[in-house]
């Protein structure tokens, strides 16, 4: 009877860990993912053609969790014709508008103030597809290595667990 008690809780555990494993490599799969996505994006919007544009409007907002206190960022409306069609949009980076200080969202704001020009660049396959500022590609690194390391944790742990199986 204790060997079967033993078994059983082994078997738990085994189980335990090939179910957190595999949701692991999904998560890092994921990461890893976004992450290639994210820094293709980014990369292809520095090989955009540009036009000009006018800002519509600029604010400063704010949002406020618990957690990390209160952020701030810079919407910014903005207008630009390519081919004799206009688009509007509020894109400021080719992965979207971070947040952070106070202080950085209003010196984006005075990047833009309302009524003024701007440089769009664009996607010439859906110019729809835009943005003001280039940005960087950091994110999207820390998301591929995050990616790599819940990848090769997870499949370290589901062999861990699995290959002594094998020995049993």
């Amino acid at each position: 009877m204790g060997i079967a008690l033993r078994s059983r809780r082994d078997g738990g555990r085994i189980f335990g860990n090939l179910i957190g494993g595999a949701i692991g490599a999904l998560l890092g799969l994921g990461l890893f993912i976004f992450g290639i996505w994210a820094w293709s994006r980014t990369n292809a919007a520095k090989s955009w053609p540009t036009t000009a544009g006018t800002v519509d409007s600029s604010e400063v907002a704010s949002s406020r969790s618990r957690k990390s206190g209160t952020k701030y960022r810079c919407n910014v409306r903005y207008h630009f014709e390519v081919n004799g069609v206009r688009y509007d949009a509020t894109q400021l980076e080719p992965m979207g508008s971070s947040s952070g200080s106070h202080s950085s969202a209003q010196a984006t704001k005075s990047r833009y103030p309302a009524g003024g020009p701007c440089t769009v660049h664009y996607d010439p396959a859906d110019p729809s597809v835009c943005c003001l500022e280039l940005g960087g590609t950091g994110l999207a690194w820390v998301m591929i290595g995050l990616g790599a390391v819940f990848g090769l944790g997870s499949a370290f742990a589901i062999a861990k667990t699995v290959l002594p199986m094998g020995r049993m």
